[in-house]
């Protein structure tokens, strides 16, 4: 999933670094324009109903097609709203052109709506392989279309057109590849909205909260510091956003494996959450005290100002995907109800302090902010854990306190270098220093860590199993070349 994450990524950077060359700025911009109708109603509709179908000990055909019929139906609420609404965005927006853009623009959710519901069955039985290429192939049959009808239409129509050539063409593939007779029904719905009632609140929740910062900024600060905290955030939320999230897709379906077996649960959820941790962690703090050089190489000396966004904003990421690791613990514990509410407190917690602190202190403020209610946020659903699954703090440190300590040692390390040896304003020189603390970094964090380890007699947990999967890749390796 890891590899997934990092493949759409790259494939979507080539396609727009062409399109950028075909295509003028005003393009892109009439396009997210039209298209924040259907992001919001997207959110806002978002049903969760494959997570129950993954909970489920053995979901039955009328859940399947009432999954189905319920996408149906709300891809085409969607559209009808969209269609309604797009006089008014329009009008609101001051540009006629985004009209026929979001007539058009409807047809998409109508069509991803009759999408193959069974292809969660891959998830239910951990074939993320058949999810990573399924999605390769969609993400590379979209950027082929999008160049193909940038090149056709020179203009915005080519990025209103691939996206509804794509789901042509997938949507048919998904019932070729997991064969399915959807049957119209909705005998099921009461199931599950009652599984997911409390996420599609949680949903809302962070709608609100995403669209609340950005008016707090746009309105109090205007839209250059609006631009420079999104750039700033986006940069800062890349290594658990890549890492992190990837991750826990697949941990979801473990958990649900074993979702009646508190001891099991418990120690799977252990292991987990020290294997996220020893990813995120050295990638996050890393990011935070190397700011000052990536800012300058990515995104140029207009951005300077970007610097303690991006490193208080890569401690905050990593706080929250820390805090994030326990949603699905929630979950399968049927205790959507108590995160949803938790989730809805800390929100009306942040915009409180966001507010008069992000008046006094500017967008560094609301960046501080946003990291001290994410470390709220983090103690208090991991409170919850002790009695959902009687997680004793000394469990969390125990998972912790190697990966925390090596984290530190590095952190440290990478500073005293940017002491020791000052970077000079060029850009090569720049780029050689943050190479250079980038290989210190990781020397210092792994051999910390392995040195902890080791001290420690070598204990299960996440160390283990890295050097229990490199042993198996190089047993691979061998029988490959002895083969040969």
């Amino acid at each position: 999933m890891i590899t997934l994450r990092i493949t759409l990524r790259l494939v979507g950077l080539t396609s727009t670094l062409v399109l950028v060359r075909l295509l003028a700025p005003q393009d892109f911009g009439l396009v997210a324009m039209a298209s924040v109708a259907y992001g919001m109603l997207d959110s806002l509709s978002e049903s969760s109903f494959q997570l129950a179908l993954i909970q489920m000990k053995a979901p039955e055909p009328r859940h399947y097609d009432s999954v189905w019929t319920l996408g149906v139906l709300r891809g085409a609420t969607i559209a009808v709203i969209m269609a309604l609404c797009a006089p008014l965005v329009a009008a609101g927006m001051n540009e006629p052109r985004i009209q026929l853009l979001i007539y058009v623009l409807a047809i998409s959710p109508i069509i991803q709506g009759f999408e193959n519901v069974t292809l969660v069955k891959w998830q239910r039985d951990l074939r993320f392989d058949r999810v990573f290429w399924y999605q390769v192939f969609s993400k590379i049959t979209g950027s082929c279309a999008v160049v193909c009808a940038a090149i056709a239409f020179e203009n915005y129509w080519a990025l209103i057109v691939a996206p509804l050539i794509v789901r042509a063409v997938m949507v048919p593939l998904s019932y070729y590849l997991s064969p399915y007779s959807p049957r119209f029904t909705t005998s099921a719905w009461r199931e599950l909205f009652h599984f997911s009632k409390w996420l599609m609140v949680s949903n809302i929740l962070t709608m609100v909260e995403a669209y609340s910062i950005v008016f707090l900024i746009g309105r109090f600060f205007g839209p250059r510091s609006l631009g420079l905290f999104q750039m700033a955030m986006e940069i800062a939320h890349l290594p658990a956003s890549e890492v992190a999230a990837p991750i826990r897709q697949p941990m979801y379906v473990g958990f649900v494996k074993v979702m009646d077996q508190t001891d099991a649960l418990r120690r799977q959820a252990l292991e987990g959450l020290g294997l996220v941790l020893m990813l995120v962690v050295p990638l996050s703090v890393g990011l935070a005290v190397t700011a000052d050089l990536v800012t300058p190489i990515f995104l140029g000396s207009k951005w300077t100002n970007a610097t303690p966004i991006i490193a208080i904003g890569a401690l905050a990421a990593l706080i929250d995907n820390i805090g994030y690791f326990t949603h699905n613990l929630y979950i399968v514990r049927h205790a959507q109800a108590r995160f949803a509410v938790i989730l809805g407190v800390m929100q009306v917690v942040r915009m409180a302090l966001a507010i008069p602190i992000g008046a006094a202190y500017g967008i560094v403020g609301v960046a501080v902010v946003i990291l001290v209610t994410s470390m709220l946020n983090c103690f208090t659903w991991f409170m919850g854990l002790s009695s959902l699954l009687r997680v004793k703090l000394s469990d969390l440190l125990r998972v912790s306190w190697r990966i925390t300590t090596s984290a530190i040692v590095m952190a440290i390390g990478v500073r005293g270098l940017s002491l020791l040896w000052p970077y000079s304003g060029t850009l090569f020189n720049q780029a050689s220093h943050l190479a250079v603390a980038c290989f210190t970094g990781a020397v210092l964090y792994s051999s910390v860590l392995v040195a902890l380890w080791m001290a420690c007699g070598q204990p299960p947990g996440s160390e283990a199993d890295v050097f229990h999967n490199i042993h198996l890749f190089l047993t691979r390796l061998r029988h490959i070349r002895s083969r040969e």
